[in-house]
């Protein structure tokens, strides 16, 4: 099953990488994997969700697939950041997608699902906070198919990177309620 040939709308991809993928405690393989952020459709059902595809190394044939998302207003910077530290790592275990997510949100000295410290690990301690301090460059083009699709945004992160200088106004952070049409920051 290939995301795009299910016609999945991706909002982010990463780069494919090669990985030990462990299906277990001692079970693993080495598989290229490439992460992507989606939107997860199933009639009116939407939910933006982290995957990966899994590819045989030789080939190239896509032998898989691995969803995670969680019911909840999505995070655009979180999300393309969790891209990148899926990207990043070096292995892949089945608590990995949810590992990433919390760990994009910043929630690595509290405790969640998944094991974060392990990713942040794998990754590097410099790498992840380099990934902690990137966002896309398409925010415009993700915000309109999230809107498009009708997903709730969470715009904790967005605020704080328009209160800091870091997103210039946009049609989509009006309709967001973020910026006032004159290009201020609203005060909501």
């Amino acid at each position: 099953m290939s995301f795009r040939s299910n016609g999945y709308p991706i909002l982010f991809s990463g780069e494919t990488t090669q990985k030990e993928v462990w299906n277990g405690i001692q079970d693993h393989k080495t598989r290229l994997i490439q992460p992507y952020c989606i939107i997860y459709k199933d009639g009116c059902f939407r939910l933006v969700c982290l995957a990966v595809e899994l590819f045989d190394p030789k080939d190239f044939k896509c032998l898989g697939t691995l969803f995670w998302g969680a019911d909840c207003p999505a995070d655009p910077i979180a999300l393309y950041r969790a891209v990148k530290i899926l990207a990043a790592s070096t292995e892949l275990h089945s608590n990995s997608l949810c590992s990433a997510w919390f760990a994009a949100k910043g929630m690595n000295r509290i405790n969640t699902p998944g094991d974060i410290p392990n990713l942040v690990k794998q990754i590097g301690y410099d790498r992840y906070q380099c990934i902690m301090s990137l966002f896309p460059r398409r925010l415009e083009a993700v915000l309109d198919k999230l809107w498009r699709y009708h997903i709730r945004v969470d715009t904790a992160a967005l605020r704080w990177l328009v209160e800091n200088r870091r997103l210039q106004s946009s049609p989509q952070l009006e309709r967001l309620g973020l910026i006032v049409p004159d290009g201020e920051l609203s005060h909501v």
